[in-house]
């Protein structure tokens, strides 16, 4: 768990960027009625930003089934798999937040507020379930050690 620090405090960061993002478009009025991205553009920012959020959670399985194929070299096997492990929780999170982002894009060329909160939301939800778990990391170490036979 120790070992983990540092990545829940990259986690918690991303997820609280979403809270900024709330903050802004309280401080930030709205483009207007006039503003708009198109009929279909907010619909479509949101497809890409959902399929991107969905798709950090693949990408981080992704990522640590690569991992444990690859053979450390590494003489610390605990360093090596807490890399490449803070790896695939940044990247998948970041890839959660997408959505939030895309959200924000949205509600400031007139897409609505409510289209906002649900990306918001929908990020937020993604990023939540990337929550770093300590039985994946020990996981990886422990392949990473029978791999290197030791």
């Amino acid at each position: 768990k120790a070992r983990l620090i540092t990545t829940y405090i990259i986690w918690a960061g991303i997820l609280f960027s979403l809270a900024i993002y709330v903050g802004i478009i309280q401080v930030i009025p709205g483009p207007g009625p006039g503003a708009s991205l198109g009929s279909m553009a907010p619909y479509i920012l949101l497809a890409v930003g959902a399929v991107s959020a969905g798709g950090g959670l693949f990408v981080r399985k992704l990522l640590l089934l690569k991992a444990c194929e690859q053979s450390p070299g590494a003489d610390d096997l605990v360093s090596w798999a807490v890399g490449r492990y803070n790896v695939a929780v940044v990247v998948s999170s970041a890839m959660g937040e997408v959505l939030g982002i895309l959200g924000l894009v949205i509600y400031l060329t007139g897409g609505g507020v409510m289209l906002f909160y649900a990306a918001v939301a929908g990020s937020a939800l993604a990023v939540v379930m990337g929550l770093p778990r300590s039985q994946e990391l020990f996981d990886l170490a422990e392949t990473a050690r029978m791999k290197a036979g030791r």
